[in-house]
């Protein structure tokens, strides 16, 4: 009876529940994964060898990502990139999954040149919710071959993010109509000096609900726009020479100008509209002029939380 016992306990150890689930299944759980861990799961068994292959995620990052990024003129580094390349090429072409929810990948300089515009037209192709691009190329990244796409009809959050400081990889001269984008972040990115990108941001955008500008470029340190889908707004680190901004909906308001004393706009008349939805703002640097706070405390006369970060204050009043 003990033998018995044991060998049925054995044998439900043993029994595999996942491989039985329904194909839909897996995919939210593999959605989660790294899509090199999806794809490793086609060793598992028969069950598994085409299954990553139907997963709506494309995630390029893994533990070793942010190394390759850090590190990348290393020879080991370089190695771990070039053999990535080789499987984001791979992975790319054989998941067929029209409707995306998630695409995650990074470029770096030591790939084939056309490696990004390669990859970003054949994302065009399909239906993609969500797109987050790390790239450090002395070159501008063809994103304007996703956004012309089906791709862009679908999108709902672009983030773009530069890694290195001294390179502009994106450069917007214009923007297409994106009907369902909700959220963008913008690191580093350059516009046109004519404003026109901008402009087409907030009227071709008629979704947008929030904006992240980190040291963007151009006619970005030039800011005139009224929006009232936005709710959540921060320039960080941000090159204001001057700015209109109308957003009465606006939820929540960040600001933050580091490395020398912010004398941007006089003061914070660029918030060109009552807030009354406004409840929580902060605003970080090193220095500011004292003579800015009075019209920025008559714009945000509603806020519940007011955060303030500075070093030190400048009065410039005498």
């Amino acid at each position: 009876m003990a033998k018995s016992s044991s060998s049925k306990r054995s044998t439900r150890k043993r029994v595999d529940r996942i491989s039985g689930l329904p194909n839909d299944l897996l995919f939210r759980i593999l959605v989660f994964l790294p899509t090199r861990s999806a794809m490793a799961t086609s060793l598992l068994s028969r069950r598994w060898q085409y299954v990553w292959k139907g997963v709506p995620a494309l995630n390029f990052f893994n533990n070793d990502s942010y190394y390759i990024i850090d590190n990348f003129s290393s020879p080991e580094a370089l190695e771990q990139y070039r053999c990535l390349r080789y499987f984001m090429n791979r992975a790319l072409f054989q998941n067929r999954t029209p409707c995306l929810e998630r695409v995650d990948f990074f470029v770096l300089p030591v790939i084939n040149i056309y490696d990004p515009e390669v990859w970003l037209k054949e994302l065009s192709k399909r239906s993609i919710k969500e797109v987050n691009l790390f790239y450090d190329l002395c070159y501008d990244v063809p994103i304007m071959c996703l956004l012309d796409g089906a791709a862009g009809k679908h999108l709902v959050a672009l983030r773009l993010h530069c890694t290195n400081e001294f390179n502009i990889g994106v450069t917007f001269s214009s923007m297409p109509y994106l009907p369902n984008l909700e959220i963008v972040h913008l690191s580093r990115v350059s516009f046109t000096d004519d404003g026109e990108p901008l402009r087409s941001l907030f009227s071709g955008c008629p979704r947008l609900r929030e904006l992240v500008m980190f040291q963007c470029l151009g006619s970005a340190t030039n800011l005139s726009f009224h929006c009232s889908t936005l709710k959540i707004l921060k320039f960080l680190d941000a090159e204001l020479t001057e700015a209109s901004i109308g957003a009465p909906n606006l939820e929540y308001f960040e600001f933050a100008k580091y490395g020398e004393v912010f004398d941007g706009p006089d003061n914070f008349k660029y918030l060109t509209t009552e807030m009354p939805c406004l409840a929580e703002v902060k605003i970080g640097g090193s220095d500011m002029k004292a003579a800015m706070w009075a019209d920025l405390f008559h714009k945000v006369r509603h806020v519940i939380k007011l955060n303030v970060s500075l070093s030190q204050f400048i009065d410039v009043s005498n």
